[in-house]
């Protein structure tokens, strides 16, 4: 068409009605019921809302961040997060940064300092002496800033226990991803059995990057 279309992101963003919830919008826009959306399901939806049909195949990538073809639901929650912020607050958020068992019981706080899973599992945040490692933790390929978080942990912390809090990232979506720290490079793989005092880090920030080998993509229990 004519012209310099609207930013799809904004369209989507202003005009996106989650009013049901995530889960029931993804339940909505899974027309198959397969657990997964897929690209024409995808259009189907940003077009009904004003999107330009050429602008969906991109937005489709963006979503589908371990490139299977398809969107699962930890894919389709971080997106909307990223690409329709205000939609996500009209909906009740896409996350929870405290919650209740029942009421009257304490407030939990969230197992990661930025971004992460709303139940990822509590990981220790500093040792006895109160030292203590801001550790992010980066998908390698794609670059997904939206899966990004970061974990305050004590220096004595494993990579296995920071691998465990990447998978609940995903949903369990994952399994086993390899870790390195600073770079990834496939010499560098770390041992899961190796703490981040052991591979030099004794305080401050780090950043963790790691691969993973794709499944078949976490299912929304029906």
């Amino acid at each position: 068409s004519a012209g310099n279309p609207a930013d799809p992101t904004a369209v989507l963003d202003k005009k996106l009605d989650l009013k049901g919830g995530l889960v029931s919008a993804f339940r909505e826009w899974d027309t198959t019921c397969s657990g997964t959306i897929t690209l024409p399901e995808l259009k189907t939806v940003l077009v009904a809302v004003g999107i330009q049909e050429d602008a969906v195949p991109k937005l489709f990538s963006l979503a589908d961040c371990n490139k299977d073809g398809h969107i699962d639901y930890e894919e389709f929650i971080s997106f909307l997060t990223v690409v329709a912020p205000t939609a996500v607050k009209r909906a009740g958020g896409a996350s929870r940064m405290t919650t209740t068992a029942s009421e009257g019981e304490p407030l939990v706080r969230r197992a990661a300092e930025k971004g992460g899973h709303p139940e990822m599992s509590p990981i220790a945040g500093s040792d006895d002496q109160g030292r203590e490692v801001l550790a992010t933790c980066k998908l390698a390929a794609p670059v997904c800033p939206w899966l990004d978080f970061t974990l305050r942990v004590a220096p004595a912390t494993t990579l296995g226990e920071i691998a465990q809090r990447i998978c609940e990232n995903h949903g369990g979506s994952i399994q086993e991803p390899v870790l390195c720290l600073g770079r990834f490079h496939p010499a560098e793989i770390k041992a899961y059995g190796c703490t981040l005092e052991e591979c030099g880090v004794k305080e401050g920030e780090c950043t963790i990057y790691y691969d993973f080998t794709a499944e078949g993509g976490a299912l929304l229990a029906m």
